[in-house]
């Protein structure tokens, strides 16, 4: 083992802390050296006509020296589009050191001016929110404008304040686009399901259908005139009627003293069909005339009604009664002597037979005077 004199080691660490302190020092100089330069940009967007959008105003990359107060523009076209609000710091990290911050959109017809300062002497580094821009469209699709940021001062928190150098910054780019059209959705095919197939049905045969006999169209005859009943106008709602036949084909109400019929009111379909005839009005109560012959067309036909006379009943002639009066029976008287005929007056036999004469000659007599009498009634 080689010892070295203690003069030569105290020698050894001297070199070498130097030589670490060195070291610390160039790494410490390198990182500053490429640590990036603070930038201030604004993002770029796009819009449909009419609409609004908003976008970001932002400090990034401050590092060292920290940042106290800013003053920074952004210019626009005002054809394109014009701002509406603006919102300084808005995630408050100036406001949170105690500091303000100020948005301004109508600083100039086209300019935003956005301020503000800290209120600490520690200042804020790192990437910072200054302010939140909302833009509504006013020209026309396609219609673009550049979003020029121009810093006006980026100061640090020196007792005198000293601009920050160097500061970037970076534009935005805003542009007008026409909405896409909205793709119309495609149906979702449906599984159809397969039919079940219905048993076939055997045919019925048809019975032929009965032929059914109509009516033939008719032309109607329209009458009209006056009614008089007793020689008087009959009084109006008076019922006419018009029958053909013992059929009753019409009926209106008498107004006025006068009538007017369709004959036939209704024209049947199915028989018994209208086939014309002798019409007879009829009122009742009352016997009327004419009685014409129907035909189509218009006709004016006057009836006149008289009251129906009450009809006398037939005489009944009483059935004659015969009385028949009996006639006696004549008695026969035993002959006497030589027994024969006795001629004379005095003979019995020729008395009975003179009885029996008169006998018929009354029945005779009474048939005559009955026969005559039935004659005479």
């Amino acid at each position: 083992m080689t010892k070295w004199p203690r003069g030569r080691a105290v020698g050894f660490g001297v070199v070498a802390l130097l030589v670490a302190v060195g070291m610390a020092f160039l790494a410490t100089a390198d990182l500053v050296s490429s640590a990036p330069d603070p930038t201030v940009s604004i993002e770029s967007g796009e819009m449909l006509e009419g609409e609004t959008d908003v976008t970001r105003l932002t400090a990034e990359d401050v590092t060292s020296p920290a940042l106290c107060g800013f003053s920074v523009d952004v210019v626009y076209d005002p054809d394109v589009k014009t701002p509406t609000e603006c919102d300084a710091d808005p995630e408050g990290v100036i406001e949170g050191e105690g500091g303000l911050a100020d948005c301004d959109p109508d600083y100039a017809s086209d300019t935003v001016r956005v301020t503000g300062g800290v209120g600490t002497a520690a200042g804020v580094t790192g990437d910072i929110p200054l302010a939140d821009i909302t833009w509504t469209a006013v020209g026309s699709a396609g219609d673009s404008t550049d979003l020029d940021v121009q810093i006006v001062s980026f100061v640090d928190c020196s007792a005198i304040p000293v601009e920050i150098t160097p500061v970037a910054d970076a534009d935005g780019v805003n542009a007008i686009v026409a909405p896409s059209p909205t793709p119309t959705p495609s149906p979702t095919p449906t599984e159809e399901a397969s039919p079940t197939p219905s048993p076939t049905p055997s045919p019925t045969p048809e019975a032929s259908p009965t032929p059914v006999e109509t009516c033939p169209p008719v032309f109607p005859g329209t009458y009209n005139g006056s009614v008089r009943l007793d020689g008087a106008p009959a009084p109006d709602g008076t019922a006419l009627a018009a029958a053909i036949g013992g059929t009753e084909w019409a009926s209106t109400a008498i107004v006025g003293g006068l009538y007017v019929v369709d004959i036939p009111e209704t024209l049947p379909a199915t028989p018994p069909c209208f086939e014309g005839g002798t019409i007879t009005f009829v009122v009742a109560g009352y016997v009327c005339t004419p009685s014409p012959e129907w035909a189509s067309g218009l006709h004016g036909v006057d009836v006149s009604c008289e009251l129906a006379a009450t009809p006398t009943p037939p005489a009944v002639t009483p059935t004659p009664v015969v009385t028949l009066t009996p006639v006696p029976t004549p008695t026969a008287l035993p002959p006497t002597g030589g027994g024969g005929l006795l001629g004379g007056n005095g003979s019995p036999w020729a008395a009975a037979l003179a009885a029996g004469g008169t006998l018929a000659l009354l029945v005779t007599a009474a048939g005559v005077s009955l026969t005559a009498r039935r004659r005479a009634e």
